[in-house]
């Protein structure tokens, strides 16, 4: 226990993941490292970890309270440590929750670190969405390498490429629970991203792409980049600590917004004043410029149409006009080229611009 005469600090600590995150809420403060994970030692070590925190926050750190979190399958292991255990989705409620108060909408955090690595994907889901020809052995080779060492940056384009491939993979599968080759989002929402996997993408460009590609967003989501991996450790803070006043959206950046429509040739009007108008055609990704104010915009069908409202800000909206599920398979040179061109449709100014994830 602390001494008497120490403030009053909350460690929050959450194990299971490529790296293990320490978040220390001191004094109104918080403060927040991380250290690779090692087997045998830093995996489910709360004295491994104190050192950790120590070499970052200065010697004589004694919480009041210790907070853990780790995935519900490794709870047993937790329960030995002196410490209050979260799991990963008690930590993601309590996340969202705040998320919704301050953001002003319902939302929902996507985390998609190195750890989906631990997945099998066949080789053939991953290569498809590849803009190159690859061997399967290649790529089997290469998600067996990640699966021991899923820390390890890509130095290549094909390896970045399979990344990429891998992170979409990760999130149709949570798709396939409703037997769809894609997620779907019936409601509005913002999401939120997170994980080293979505937020170690340098371009914006890029995060779109896995986006679109992997979602079907029927009413719109405006996206929100968690830049620093942190809202996972901060859920758990939150979970057990009423007391935490801090406003964690000064860690996020504003992606952009996007929905996807019928998949059908139509005209889309849009604009909060002056009203501007042009054509969609199957298959088509379009890019409407808008800031931060909030839009309305109708899609007209030749049988149907359909009004939407949504926020614009960071790269703008994006429409995706593509009928699901994508007509793409492995090794093939026109799906290849569909992928090139799905990519370039989404390469405007600002989406090309550089995210930050240097911290």
């Amino acid at each position: 226990m602390a001494s008497q005469t120490a403030p009053e600090s909350t460690l929050a600590v959450i194990f299971g993941q490529a790296v293990t995150r320490a978040m220390l809420w001191q004094d109104g403060q918080l403060r927040s490292t991380f250290a690779l994970r090692i087997p045998g030692e830093l995996s489910y070590n709360l004295a491994a970890v104190g050192r950790e925190v120590e070499k970052s926050f200065g010697k004589g750190i004694d919480p009041s309270k210790v907070i853990v979190c780790g995935p519900s399958s490794e709870l047993d292991r937790l329960k030995d440590l002196d410490a209050t255990v979260v799991t990963e989705e008690k930590a993601v409620a309590a996340a969202e929750k705040y998320l919704t108060a301050k953001l002003g909408g319902p939302t929902a955090i996507l985390d998609v670190g190195p750890s989906a690595y631990l997945d099998h994907f066949p080789a053939d889901q991953i290569s498809r969405w590849l803009p190159f020809i690859v061997n399967l052995t290649d790529v089997e080779n290469h998600l067996a390498n990640k699966r021991d060492y899923p820390r390890v940056i890509p130095v290549t384009e094909h390896e970045y490429e399979l990344d990429l491939a891998v992170a979409r993979q990760a999130i149709i599968k949570l798709g396939e629970r409703q037997g769809k080759d894609y997620l779907e989002v019936e409601d509005g929402l913002n999401l939120v991203v997170t994980g080293g996997l979505l937020s170690g993408i340098p371009k914006i460009a890029d995060l779109l792409a896995v986006l679109l590609d992997s979602f079907v967003f029927r009413s719109g989501a405006r996206i929100y980049l968690d830049k620093e991996c942190r809202l996972t450790a901060f859920g758990t803070l939150l979970a057990e600590e009423e007391g935490v006043d801090y406003d964690y959206t000064q860690h996020l950046e504003l992606v952009g917004a996007a929905v996807h429509l019928a998949g059908e040739e139509g005209s889309v009007t849009f604009g909060a004043h002056d009203k501007q108008k042009l054509a969609i055609a199957p298959g088509d990704i379009v890019h409407l410029p808008v800031g931060e104010e909030t839009v309305q915009i109708r899609v007209s069908y030749r049988k149907s149409s359909e009004k939407l409202e949504l926020s614009g800000g960071g790269a703008g909206i994006y429409l995706d006009n593509r009928l699901r599920p994508l007509d793409i398979v492995s090794g093939s040179k026109d799906s290849m080229a569909r992928v090139a061109g799905w990519r370039k449709a989404l390469e405007t100014e600002k989406a090309e611009e550089g995210n930050d994830t240097s911290s």
